[in-house]
């Protein structure tokens, strides 16, 4: 019974990701004189860097401060390639699966900035929806009347 549940738990997570549509500014066709480009997320180097950041370790980071510009891009096409569970098709999947994430954080977590840029924009990203989320009341006189 518990195997039952936690399989619909994660297939319900795994359909959620592909059933997200996107609004994300992707990048346009590669330029012409770059044949092997791996499209990331956003046009600018940077902003792809920022979500990419997110799953490097302290030593990826200080290791890609280093790089010059052509490297950097190198190394973020690199990235998404290498996570691409499934190299024989034309579609990333892991690149549809953040862009799915990052669409669902401008949409929910959009306050006075872009919601991928909040602290539970790059939580979200990083981990995926939630199992579970708790909702209590932390009191009347608490400095937030929920949590």
């Amino acid at each position: 019974m518990t195997i039952k549940i936690i399989s619909v738990i994660l297939l319900t997570g795994f359909l959620f990701l592909w059933a997200e549509e996107g609004t994300i500014v992707i990048n346009p066709e590669p330029e012409s004189d770059s044949v092997d480009v791996v499209q990331g997320i956003f046009f600018n180097i940077e902003d792809d860097y920022q979500i990419v950041k997110m799953f490097l370790s302290s030593q990826q980071k200080k290791e890609y401060k280093k790089m010059t510009d052509d490297e950097k891009k190198n190394y973020i096409s690199e990235f998404w390639r290498k996570n691409d569970p499934n190299p024989v098709t034309t579609v990333n999947e892991f690149v549809e699966a953040i862009k799915a994430r990052i669409n669902y954080c401008n949409q929910n977590f959009s306050h006075f900035k872009k919601g991928w840029k909040t602290d539970r924009g790059r939580i979200f990203i990083k981990h995926g929806q939630p199992f579970e989320v708790l909702k209590e009341v932390t009191g009347l006189y608490s400095k937030y009347g929920q949590k």
